[in-house]
């Protein structure tokens, strides 16, 4: 068994036994499903211990982080530590997932309890998102460790801020905001979203927020925690929904009853609306590709959707993103773990944002100027590489007009991060040009590579970077899905003269994906009435209407 299957199986049991040592969790979390946090320690007389402090190396100051632990060679997870710091346990009851995650909350040396019975030296881990190079160091009982963290990249000195766009777990208690912005940044996060939703986990509604509108929010002087919902549906997927202004029910739509119960209404299309005209934005999660006839280019071609989720821990689609691209319908990507699904990490590896969204934002916590920059398309996802693109010296977000007849354009791409860095692509209109990267490694051991290359267009498209970097969590090899850290740039449009972005085949393809969707909805699925099938329809005689003007 590895280092991390232990250190899971562990956790486990070191939950079960909580109660029975008498460590009692802090009441905030304990009727919560989806997490506990243990109390801090009373410490016994003669215990041993470790106290651990971690700073950044340029300015000495303490820094929330991530950490954890190994004991006499063996994975190590305490059964509770001192009031510096957070012992959180990630609960997924209907997958019998848990796993214990360990934080230092930057506010002086964390008194951990070690074992009792034998063993003298210990090993510790620390990491702090992906822009501090991880850090690990050995230790005696009774010492006083240090951990110096430095900084390899400074996005937000650049305005970028980073997203963990998918989080499910209860919100509903105000006093704990604290603690969630705590590991939030002790992750290298700014920014999360935490999504009410219906079932998956265990019957009935879980995962909920104190409000799904601005109240709602925790604001803190540079984060956001937003409220919001994951609205599903067993035809038409699921999407994601920042700021609704309402719980919109039913929440999830579909499943077995008796009767059976309506599969298809309300329409995706109309909650994405709803969640528009309240000041909020949602769009298609899972890349668009759950449900039995997803409406991901539906809603999105009929102008509802805001974005397309393209990555989980788990899951990492683009097919249905970049059809809608070469369609002419740019949407920017957006990325979060789906916590808490699948919690397992490796040492290096944040928990909360091990897949997230970077937004380049001129306030952080001014939600309106963070949608902006989104819907602009200011954006990269990451589970771990930082990345960049750009086209004739314009970044992200821009739009590039060349002349009629179109012209050359200089591309610009790099990728770079502490773990190592598999390959750096340009992507055009979906395709990969075949183009060499030149690969560097910097002093500090950071992996860089980059591209310089020179494109004719003569015709209105696309261009992205998207990038692969180290395999990912053992426990998620050989199960069919990512199994590569990953990078990927919103795509820049390249408009010739008036042209728009057109791909035939594309075009064609989700026609023909449209004409049999439409089918589906109006001989299989279930609706409250006959007018309702007939408004669902009508949405995708919208949608064809405008294809075929294309």
């Amino acid at each position: 068994m590895n280092r991390f299957s232990l250190l899971a199986a562990q956790a486990v049991l070191i939950l079960l036994n909580a109660t029975v040592l008498g460590h009692e969790p802090l009441a905030h979390g304990f009727d919560a499903p989806t997490f506990r946090i243990q109390a801090p320690a009373v410490l016994k007389a003669g215990t041993r211990v470790v106290r651990l402090r971690v700073v950044d190396e340029e300015t000495g100051r303490d820094l929330p982080s991530r950490f954890s632990l190994e004991w006499d060679g063996d994975p190590y997870v305490p059964a509770h530590l001192d009031k510096n710091g957070i012992h959180f346990t990630s609960i997924h009851t209907g997958k019998k997932q848990r796993e214990t995650f360990l934080y230092a909350r930057g506010k002086g040396p964390v008194t951990i309890p070690l074992p009792d019975d034998s063993g003298d030296s210990g090993r510790v881990w620390v990491t702090k998102g992906y822009q501090y190079l991880p850090a690990e160091m050995d230790f005696l009982k009774g010492d006083e460790v240090t951990v110096r963290l430095k900084r390899w990249s400074d996005l937000s000195a650049r305005g970028w801020f980073a997203m963990d766009e998918h989080l499910h777990f209860e919100r509903t208690e105000r006093g704990m905001d604290s603690t969630w912005f705590e590991m939030i940044e002790a992750d290298g996060l700014e920014h999360a979203l935490f999504m009410v939703l219906k079932g998956g986990n265990f019957a009935g509604v879980w995962a909920q927020q104190p409000a799904y509108n601005r109240t709602g929010m925790g604001k803190s002087k540079k984060s956001l925690l937003i409220p919001g919902e994951e609205f599903r549906g067993t035809y038409q997927g699921h999407h994601n929904l920042f700021l609704p202004g309402s719980l919109l029910e039913p929440i999830s739509v579909g499943g077995i009853g008796e009767p059976p119960q309506p599969d298809s209404w309300p329409t995706a299309y109309s909650v994405l609306k709803q969640t528009r005209e309240a000041g909020g934005i949602g769009g298609a999660a899972h890349g668009g590709t759950f449900g039995r006839a997803s409406t991901a280019t539906l809603d999105a071609l009929l102008g509802a959707s805001g974005f397309i989720e393209l990555a989980n821990t788990r899951l990492y689609r683009v097919d249905v993103w970049y059809r809608l691209l070469n369609c002419g319908v740019v949407l920017p990507p957006v990325a979060g773990t789906d916590l808490p699904n699948n919690p397992y990490r490796e040492s290096w590896q944040p928990f909360f944002g091990e897949t997230r969204t970077y937004v380049q934002s001129e306030d952080p916590t001014d939600f309106e100027r963070w949608k902006s920059a989104l819907k602009s398309g200011r954006v990269f996802v990451s589970s771990g590489p930082i990345i960049n693109l750009k086209v004739n010296g314009q970044g992200l977000g821009s739009t590039i007009r060349l002349p009629a007849g179109g012209s050359r354009v200089e591309i610009e791409a790099e990728i770079m991060s502490p773990q190592p860095i598999r390959l750096l692509e340009i992507v055009h209109n979906g395709a990969a040009l075949e183009v060499e990267s030149k690969k560097e490694t910097s002093k500090l051991g950071v992996f860089r590579q980059s591209i310089r290359h020179q494109l004719e267009i003569d015709r209105s498209c696309w261009l992205a970077a998207r990038g692969e970097g180290s395999r990912k969590n053992l426990l998620l090899a050989n199960t069919g899905h990512l199994q590569y850290t990953m990078a990927h740039t919103a795509a820049i449009p390249v408009v010739v003269g008036d042209e728009p972005i057109r791909v035939a085949k594309d075009i064609e393809a989700l026609k023909a994906e449209l004409k049999a969707n439409k089918e589906k909805y109006r001989t299989e699925a279930i609706y409250p009435s006959d007018e309702v099938r007939s408004q669902m329809l009508e949405l995708f005689d919208r949608a064809l209407t405008r294809l075929e003007s294309f």
